[in-house]
This record gives C-alpha cells, sequence and structure tokens, in this order.
C-alpha cells in the first residue's frame, strides 16, 4: 500500500512539475521559443503524467480488489505491485503517443505556438477519445473494483456470523444477558475466520484508498 501511495504521490508530483512549469513559462513569454521537437517532447511527457496519474489509481484499485476477493491467493509481493505500476506507466505512454504526431509548431496570428491543426469533427473526436481514456474508462474500472469489494466484504462477513442476532441469548448464572461458553466460543472462532479471510488491516487499506480516489 504504501508503494503505490508513493507511486501516485511521484505521478502527481511530475502533474505539477511538467504540465504547470511549463504551462507558468508558455504563458509568460506568450510565444512558443522552445522549437517543434520540444514541443512534441513536452506535450507527449504532458499527456503522460497525466494518464499516469489517473492509472496508478487503477493499479491500486485492482491490488485492492484482489487483496479482498482473492485472499487466500493474494501474495502481496512487491513484484506484483511494481507489475501493476509498470503496467500503468506502459498504458500512459501508449495513450500518449497520439500527441507526437498531432501536436507541432506552427504560427498563429502570425505567433509560433505549439498546437493541433485539427478540423471541428476531428478536435471532437480526438477530445472524446481522450476523455474516454482518461476518465471514463478509468472511472468505470475503479467503481467496479470497489463495488465488487464492498459486496464481498458484506457478503463474507454476513456468511461467518449467521448466528448473530438470530439465537436467543440465555442468561448465564449471574443472570446477565451473556452468552454461554459454547456460544461465545462459537462466535470467537467465526470473528478469528473472519479476520484470516479478510483482515483489519485490508479493510483499513480500502477505507484509506476511499479517501484517496474520492479525493482526486
Amino acid at each position: 500500500m504504501n508503494f503505490f501511495i508513493r507511486q501516485l504521490a511521484i505521478a502527481d508530483l511530475t502533474v505539477g512539475l511538467v504540465n504547470v512549469s511549463t504551462d507558468i513559462a508558455w504563458r509568460i513569454t506568450v510565444a512558443w521559443y522552445a522549437g517543434n521537437i520540444l514541443c512534441k517532447l513536452i506535450r507527449f511527457l504532458q499527456a503522460v503524467v497525466t494518464y499516469s496519474s489517473t492509472y496508478v489509481l487503477v493499479a491500486l484499485s485492482i491490488d485492492r480488489y484482489d487483496a479482498i476477493t482473492h485472499p487466500m491467493n493474494f501474495s502481496g509481493s512487491s513484484k506484483r505491485a511494481k507489475l501493476l505500476v509498470i503496467l500503468a506507466w506502459l498504458v500512459s505512454i501508449i495513450f500518449s503517443l497520439p500527441t507526437l504526431f498531432l501536436f507541432e509548431e506552427k504560427p498563429i496570428e502570425q505567433i509560433p505556438q505549439c498546437w493541433i491543426d485539427l478540423q471541428q469533427w476531428q478536435w471532437k473526436l480526438y477530445m472524446t477519445l481522450v476523455s474516454l481514456a482518461l476518465f471514463v474508462i478509468p472511472a468505470l474500472i475503479i467503481t467496479t473494483c470497489y463495488l465488487v469489494i464492498i459486496w464481498t466484504i458484506w457478503a463474507k462477513s454476513r456468511a461467518l456470523n449467521p448466528m448473530v442476532g438470530r439465537i436467543p441469548v440465555p442468561l448465564d448464572e449471574d443472570h446477565r444477558s451473556r452468552p454461554p461458553r459454547y456460544l461465545r466460543d462459537d462466535i470467537d472462532s467465526r470473528r478469528a475466520s473472519s479476520r484470516g479471510i479478510i483482515p483489519r488491516a485490508k479493510i483499513k487499506t480500502v477505507k484509506m484508498t476511499f479517501v484517496i480516489v474520492f479525493g482526486k
């Protein structure tokens, strides 16, 4: 979990360094003086870090989904976490490749700018594809993962505690409303089994991930 949070922090930090800093410099100069190669390269890097900020979240959600739905088979190893993060960055690079071909330096009102020259329908198609890749698809994946996580936690908790609230609790010898020893042992064993299948630490990380996802 700490590894994923660190990778998410790196992705968000690069968004600030690459996107914000270059845009500030561009607004100060108004014109684009960096040349055509840097135009393509900077726009490509801006797209990569923007996508990575989203898809590292997707990787984090998939990791939590696997940890909750397949706890017995979930290794939680650093190798697996690194693989998910690498895939997130690879997907970000692939989705950003069109910017290398679309952006170029050209005069806009006789001022050099780093721009895309597209017709109106091409702009609509391009922005639709970007919206799908950057927001819609990741949002669907993340939402699906957490709906399954919520359902799994609820279903397993209910299945592992079917007697609680259903069996009348007899009074013990001190006339206090306390279950007898055999029922307490059964309830304790079920709680222990629940902790074995879905440890409290994993549920805590799911809650933390909720905060991160909705915070972004």
